[in-house]
């Protein structure tokens, strides 16, 4: 085993960035979600299904189980969902359940709601990379928080937020219908995180780590310190860095406002204090 590679896995590097388009104008509720972050440090942690690539956390769904696999689950929940009826209505439920339990769709809805139960914050390791401005910072207008993460892995630990690193991989995850009967009887434990930090190997320029939380579509707060500073895109409008600018002086710690710079001979972007 490969120990350097392992701990690169399990050890986030020292700064990690959170990436942002700019508030939309005349929309309170978008508006308070980035006051929270940039005044309160509160991150929104984000239901696996509203991602923005349909394959994220989503692996395929092969059917794998045999017949005693079905009749297996069955008799593990009918003492729970069978309980009190009538012979008749029993074989009934039961027919019921089996056709159920081989419908594409129910395994589907089944499988997403132990998605649906956790929350993801997406980061990077980079704060240079021109694409990811281009794509979660509304074309370089809005900007990114830098979350000093080593520091305080043992408060984030404790708050069960520790980083997780994202794998990129050519193949795409697999879970049988076989394993999904036994966690809806309780038999095993679905491995969810490794489902929701697995991406397509084509996403792998975002170099991307992620907190995961339960329960989802949550806005939770991380320790006021973990932030150090506030990055304005390049093309951040003067009414954007303002009303970031108040937020920031409003903080319990105080943050640092720096900005990215597009190089005038080259595709690089470089960070520089706001005032440079």
């Amino acid at each position: 085993m490969n120990t350097a590679a392992a701990d690169d896995d399990l050890v986030p590097p020292k700064s990690l960035y959170k990436f942002k388009p700019p508030p939309r104008a005349n929309d309170q509720q978008d508006a308070e979600r980035h006051r929270r972050l940039v005044e309160h440090s509160s991150l929104w942690f984000a239901s696996p299904p509203t991602l923005n690539d349909p394959f994220d956390c989503m692996p395929a769904v092969v059917d794998d189980a045999t017949e005693e696999d079905f009749e297996r689950y069955l008799r593990s929940v009918a003492p729970r969902k069978l309980a009190g009826l009538s012979v008749s209505d029993r074989a009934k439920m039961l027919s019921e359940v089996r056709k159920r339990l081989r419908s594409a769709t129910f395994l589907r809805e089944t499988f997403l709601q132990h998605l649906q139960s956790h929350g993801v914050v997406s980061l990077t390791e980079t704060c240079t990379e021109p694409l990811l401005w281009a794509h979660y910072a509304e074309g370089h207008r809005g900007y990114c928080v830098e979350l000093d993460v080593a520091d305080q892995i043992e408060l984030l630990r404790r708050e069960t937020l520790l980083p997780l690193r994202v794998h990129y991989t050519a193949r795409r995850p697999v879970v049988g219908v076989r394993m999904l009967l036994r966690a809806l009887s309780r038999e095993v434990e679905v491995p969810v995180l490794d489902w929701l930090t697995t991406k397509d190997l084509r996403w792998q320029y975002e170099r991307e780590w992620r907190l995961v939380a339960e329960p989802g579509s949550v806005c939770r707060p991380i320790p006021s310190h973990c932030v150090r500073s506030v990055i304005l895109g390049s093309c951040c409008s003067s009414e954007t860095e303002s009303q970031l600018r108040r937020w920031c002086a409003t903080r319990e710690n105080p943050v640092l406002i720096r900005r990215a710079r597009a190089a005038h001979d080259t595709f690089d972007l470089s960070i520089v204090g706001a005032d440079d």
